[in-house]
């Protein structure tokens, strides 16, 4: 009597077929560089739109992953030299190409209004293409607020003298938008950004944003 749970010729190349079909999928997706969400999956000493070598992440958003990288123009080829930059790469997907040129629009709309970069906004120094993304490369920063308040709150939040100082660089930067006829949709601590100093906050993330 033939076994009823054996496998049949037809169901074993079937099976084949799916596996010969799913590992064309993971080779495609190996040659596209993307995970499987349309993240940019990148290497360290990677050097990026000819010129942003890549050393290190700084996390991953919905709409994005930021990484940091030195500016090897600038520092004439040598790491030890070379400023420090924020490369936000944006996945590759059409809705969220389309919010990263928006944001890079409202940047530039910003940096136009401020070329000296004293509104408490985060400055784009330069944007381009790379493998299929759209990249924004942003002026350093150390951590976000919320990162801040957990490291050095203590559970009892920040220092009074603290607050005052970010509540008055936030306003100036909430002006700036008000006057540029921009309406940030996303405000929180992770979108506010401290420098190594601890001594000045930027307003960053325009992907959702309103005018």
């Amino acid at each position: 009597m033939d076994d009823i749970f054996a496998d049949t010729p037809e169901e074993r190349l079937t099976t084949t077929a799916v596996a010969t079909v799913e590992t064309a999928q993971r080779r495609a997706l190996v040659d596209s560089y993307d995970d499987a969400e349309g993240y940019y999956n990148f290497q360290v000493g990677e050097i990026i739109g000819s010129r942003y070598k890549v050393f290190a992440t700084h996390g991953r958003g919905v709409f994005s992953s930021v990484l940091q990288a030195r500016d090897m123009k600038s520092g004439e080829g040598d790491d030890a030299q070379a400023p420090q930059v924020a490369v936000k790469v944006i996945r590759a997907n059409d809705t969220m190409y389309k919010a990263g040129q928006m944001e890079r629009a409202i940047l530039n709309k910003l940096s136009q209004s401020d070329p000296d970069g004293r509104k408490h906004c985060i400055k784009m120094l330069h944007s381009f293409e790379y493998r299929n993304h759209l990249c924004l490369v942003f002026e350093p920063m150390d951590m976000d607020l919320r990162g801040l308040t957990k490291r050095y709150g203590r559970g009892i939040g920040l220092s009074i003298n603290a607050v005052r100082i970010y509540a008055m660089q936030m306003l100036v930067a909430l002006q700036h938008l008000c006057n540029c006829g921009v309406l940030h949709a996303d405000i929180k601590p992770d979108n506010i950004l401290v420098n190594e100093r601890r001594t000045i906050i930027k307003i960053c993330d325009l992907s959702l944003i309103h005018i």
